[in-house]
């Protein structure tokens, strides 16, 4: 057909996406040396065992929605399964509002929310229920942050610049912001000095080393199988990692309160930022609708490699290639719909959920009409060929984000050293497993995505690195709440310091530094279905992840654990 030449633009050949990978990882090693945005170290430098215990009041700050609740970390059972429980779990939109009223406001109805929970927690204590851990006090609390942040210890963190609507000063210390919060509250409501609990922060995370902490906390110590990276494909995405502090500038970790002992750092890679960009610029992958996306954008040139993969963006490539596809066939303009004329009017969860729905293309033709309309004096209707035209931009504009993610993946696994490329270093490769914990509505529920992806890290895998080490895709339900409670449970081992300890060089340095990366963090987690970890029925892995070759292993279930 005639689109299928059009739509060509958006394939990224084989040996086309293996040279990128290699040029990607030379960068990532390059940006994590150099950059002062990206790979960012956080003061994580001891991964959980899955012994950890304890529970821990989570808060999950998300630039859409806010969840509250309580983590009990129930350490390993006889069989050696790490499991936990979570409870009084509260999920609340953050209102508008509230992002540009001042912090103080906020942070004030947080500390409502969490006096809610708090408040049906001892309910369930005063009714004796067994399964409910009493309440300490002070309470550790855990946190996972979806924005820019600066780290100096677990506990501790500088805001950045937020974004997502949200208008909170920067430079302010984040823990400071949550007590003063809570206590605004009890005070307010004349609760002060009532039995309400105070509170300790014990941790501080972003969502990828969130994500990253929950699944590490469910494998452990485990010499079969490493979790190796933290991954969101949602809205936007990102990734963590761990590297060797040797591989990072010096000024980036000199802040920071570090055992004297600690080599290894978990690093927070921000790789969607324009530092990544010279290699898609290199190998051609940018068409004229990305350049027009990035015209489109409020910050051009800011984050490349998250306009041409990202979620909030899938939607409108499709957008922009199907309406110029149109326009080149004669169609008038004005007769189209106006989705298809509007920027970032078409969202890329309504063509999943078309794509995923339609039963054929006339099938398909009805759903557009119905959730893309053409103006109602308008001639023109969807059809089988233009409901095709659409189709076939979805699967390649998917499938050469899947491809990305794949590279990105493979590349950050050859950056952290967790992949081997020269021939020398292979006989060395450990035949631990890696694993690749993701979330994100994107790689979790996009028709295709995962599979697509998956796919093309095993053929990249094989060509770069040979067969082994084996690599698995596990995803993670809640993993901002679990791994904020994981990474309080390994807190007390952490060296932690109060805010005045930072020398104001090294603060107003980094603040400096790093304020171009106050970004919008993406891929908010969604509840859904306990965590499927799969192993393999073969020794073939060409289709990890895939769904063919694998068998269910056991099930992670957010409520109760391993069973």
């Amino acid at each position: 057909m005639d689109y299928d030449i059009y739509f060509q633009r958006f394939k990224i050949r084989k040996p086309e996406l293996t040279r990128f990978t290699v040029d990607l990882a030379a960068t990532y090693k390059d940006l994590a040396f150099n950059s002062d945005d990206q790979f960012i170290p956080t003061p994580i430098s001891a991964l959980p065992t899955g012994n950890e215990t304890g529970r821990y009041l989570v808060l999950d700050i998300g630039g859409t929605n806010l969840r509250v609740g309580f983590i009990d970390l129930l350490g390993k059972d006889s069989n050696g399964k790490s499991r936990l429980n979570r409870s009084n779990i509260l999920s609340i939109p953050i209102l508008n509002h509230f992002k540009v009223d001042k912090a103080e406001d906020f942070f004030t109805w947080i500390g409502g929310c969490i006096v809610k929970v708090v408040s049906e927690c001892q309910a369930n204590l005063s009714q004796g229920d067994s399964t409910t851990l009493q309440l300490e006090d002070p309470l550790p609390v855990g946190i996972s942050w979806s924005f820019p942040m600066i780290q100096r210890s677990i506990s501790d963190a500088t805001l950045m610049p937020m974004g997502k609507g949200f208008a909170i000063s920067n430079e302010t210390n984040l823990s400071k912001l949550l007590l003063d919060g809570y206590a605004r509250y009890l005070r307010e409501n004349s609760m002060a000095g009532s039995r309400f609990p105070s509170l300790k922060v014990a941790a501080i995370t972003n969502d990828t080393v969130a994500t990253f902490a929950a699944l590490s906390y469910v494998h452990g110590a485990n010499s079969e199988r490493k979790v190796a990276m933290g991954l969101i494909v949602g809205t936007g995405t990102n990734a963590a990692i761990v590297m060797k502090k040797e591989d990072l500038h010096s000024e980036k970790t000199a802040p920071m309160l570090l055992p004297a002992e600690a080599k290894d750092l978990v690093v927070n890679t921000e790789w969607s930022l324009c530092g990544a960009a010279e290699p898609l610029q290199k190998h051609g992958f940018i068409t004229d609708c990305d350049k027009e996306l990035d015209y489109l954008c409020e910050n051009p040139g800011f984050q490349p490699f998250e306009y041409m993969a990202g979620g909030r963006y899938l939607g409108e490539l499709v957008r922009i290639a199907c309406l110029d596809f149109f326009l080149a066939k004669g169609y008038i303009e004005t007769a189209l719909p106006k989705i298809l004329r509007t920027p970032f009017a078409l969202d890329t969860m309504v063509l999943s959920n078309a794509f995923q729905s339609s039963n054929g293309l006339e099938n398909f033709a009805k759903i557009l009409e119905t959730e893309l309309p053409p103006p109602v004096n308008s001639k023109w209707h969807w059809t089988a060929y233009t409901a095709a035209v659409v189709r076939k931009a979805i699967w390649e504009v998917s499938e050469r984000s899947a491809k990305l993610i794949a590279a990105a993946v493979v590349a950050g696994l050859l950056c952290s050293g967790d992949l081997k490329m020269e021939q020398e270093d292979r006989q060395v490769v450990s035949r631990q497993s890696l694993v690749v914990a993701y979330t994100g509505g994107v790689i979790s529920t996009f028709p295709g995505f995962k599979g697509n992806c998956a796919t093309c890290i095993i053929q990249l895998r094989n060509e770069l690195c040979g067969k082994f080490p084996k690599i698995f895709l596990e995803e993670v339900q809640y993993g901002g709440p679990i791994g904020a409670a994981v990474l309080a449970g390994i807190a007390g081992n952490l060296p932690s310091m109060p805010p005045s300890h930072v020398p104001t060089d090294h603060r107003t340095r980094l603040l400096s530094l790093l304020r171009s990366s106050a970004e919008e963090s993406a891929g908010q987690q969604a509840p859904g279905k306990p965590i499927t970890i799969l192993k393999r029925s073969s020794h073939d892995s060409a289709e990890a992840q895939h769904g063919k070759g694998f068998v269910p292993d056991r099930v992670f279930d957010p409520n109760w654990g391993m069973y």
